[in-house]
């Protein structure tokens, strides 16, 4: 009885201990090889590019890594752990050309998930402009006009129609001898995304007798019904046309269905650079991925395929870490 009270108490305080450490484990991305000092205390007795750090029961540390290869800058970074969770942190340059650390994945210490290696990423062709839909409506004016010349002579009407995007005066005319008919027109300057250009040009010939009161008829543009892509957004934008819900939500179960980091995330983006992204969408699929790192590299990759880029504060939110933030606002201010 004893002994199994005493076996209890042991396994009680392994879970307490358990509990209150945590696990990290530093790697670098290019298999620089290094020593790691956590508040000037020394953890690996020969240079590694890969070291696991155990049992650590401090929130924070002080951590210090210093380069084998003497043409390697040293740095130090403040450390955090989270107790029963074991973090990989990746030690990569940053793009200030100094080193940084950064979190790569977490699992619960124990389980048998290892840290993947960053994924590659590719530069991908700039996305294809695409042209909203617009809707065209004409109505006709009827202006009775009165011939009086010699029997037999030819009456030309011709009428032309120009649409444009910008603010134009456009003339109609229609020239019977004898008469000067102009009418100018203002066409508005709409201020949207849609471009649209078309001439068209219409000539008829008539023959009538001297008194005869014909009734020529004319084409009046009206005002165009134009499809905003985002009512109320005036920001900047990166693509043309934001896809519809419909579509992301049939990309975000092709991404649910694979296994694997890696297969996640080059479906995003090749499906990505085929469309034209909200700045909610972008979040929405960053929330498929597990690892920091992945989401970091998805955000940077999604900024040209974003509509709306002057909303894409609100991909913050996938974040786990206030430095992801901070690398992602500066690869932006990069640019």
């Amino acid at each position: 009885m004893k002994k199994a009270l005493l076996s209890l108490s042991f396994a009680i305080a392994g879970l307490i201990a358990f509990a209150q450490s945590g696990n990290v484990v530093l790697f670098t991305e290019m298999g620089e090889n290094f020593t790691a000092y956590l508040n000037s205390v020394k953890q690996n007795d020969s240079p590694t590019n890969n070291l696991k750090i155990e049992n650590l029961n401090q929130e924070f540390y002080q951590l210090r890594i210093d380069f084998e290869d003497p043409s390697y800058q040293d740095f130090s970074s403040n450390l955090g752990v989270e107790f029963g969770m074991e973090w990989s942190m990746v030690i990569r340059v940053g793009r200030k050309g100094s080193y940084v650390l950064r979190p790569f994945s977490s699992a619960a210490v124990g389980s048998t998930s290892a840290p993947a290696q960053p994924a590659v990423q590719v530069q991908q062709p700039a996305p294809v402009q695409q042209t909203a839909p617009v809707q065209q409506q004409t109505r006709t004016i009827e202006e009775e006009v009165f011939i009086t010349e010699t029997p037999g002579v030819a009456v030309q009407t011709t009428t032309t129609t120009v649409k444009t995007n910008q603010t134009d005066n456009v003339d109609v005319k229609i020239n019977v001898p004898g008469f000067d008919m102009k009418v100018e027109m203002t066409v508005p300057n709409m201020d949207t995304e849609v471009e649209y250009r078309e001439t068209t040009t219409t000539t008829t010939t008539k023959v009538v007798n001297p008194g005869q009161s014909e009734r020529l008829s004319r084409p009046v543009p009206v005002e165009e019904e134009v499809v905003v892509a985002m009512p109320g957004y005036n920001g900047p934008t990166g693509c043309s046309w934001p896809a519809a819900d419909s579509d992301i939500s049939q990309l975000k179960s092709s991404v649910e269905s694979k296994s694997f980091e890696d297969s996640k995330l080059s479906t995003m983006k090749s499906a990505t650079k085929n469309k034209c992204l909200k700045a909610t969408q972008v979040k929405d699929l960053m929330m498929l991925l597990t690892f920091e790192e992945s989401r970091l590299d998805f955000a940077k990759f999604a900024y040209d395929y974003t509509y709306d880029q002057g909303n894409y504060y609100v991909v913050n939110d996938a974040f786990t870490f206030e430095f992801s933030i901070d690398e992602l606002n500066e690869y932006l201010e990069g640019r």
